[in-house]
């Protein structure tokens, strides 16, 4: 199952602007973000994509549906939950680095219960068949797909990837092969 994974395209506020909470998935797409995702679905064109999931987050469901309508619409376009991105609970700046460094949080989800919805969604894909997939989701969730493919053990914390492992906005990448 070949997949490739983007990152949403850039919202309209930062990040430094609203909660890093699950309260933040009502963050939309700003105009630069809806012509980030119009050019990447320009980049994929030569092999439209024929499925489409995405976070339920209003910024990567802008993103998808971009890609979905600049690529003819032939995709299906899936929400799935689990792919929404990391819950950090209600963390102060440093807490979240504190995640990052060493996968723990205190009032949120810890990185080895991230890699398990990780697993979980990983073991969903067979129900789709043999099929050219894009996800759209975020930074932090691409970091624990990886550490899922490169077989970490579960406490390993993002922050011992190589940083090339970071995306920007719209940015698209291919998976390894799903187990």
């Amino acid at each position: 199952m070949p997949y490739k994974y983007a990152r949403h395209a850039q919202p309209e506020k930062s990040y430094t602007d609203v909660d890093l909470t699950l309260e933040n998935e009502s963050l939309p797409l700003g105009p630069e973000g809806f012509g980030q995702a119009k050019t990447l679905a320009i980049k994929e064109q030569r092999k439209p994509f024929q499925l489409i999931l995405s976070s339920p987050f209003i910024r990567t469901k802008q993103t998808a549906e971009t890609v979905q309508k600049e690529q003819d619409n032939t995709a299906s376009l899936v929400l799935v939950p689990e792919l929404h991105e990391v819950h950090f609970g209600k963390p102060t700046r440093g807490e979240l680095k504190g995640w990052i460094t060493t996968g723990l949080s205190t009032s949120g989800e810890s990185v080895a219960q991230a890699r398990e919805r990780i697993r979980n969604f990983i073991s969903s894909l067979k129900q789709y068949g043999d099929v050219h997939g894009l996800i759209v989701a975020h930074k932090l969730l691409y970091s624990v797909f990886l550490l899922e493919f490169e077989e970490k053990p579960d406490d390993t914390p993002v922050s011992q990837l190589d940083n090339n492992h970071k995306l920007d906005f719209a940015e698209c990448v291919q998976l390894p092969e799903f187990k």
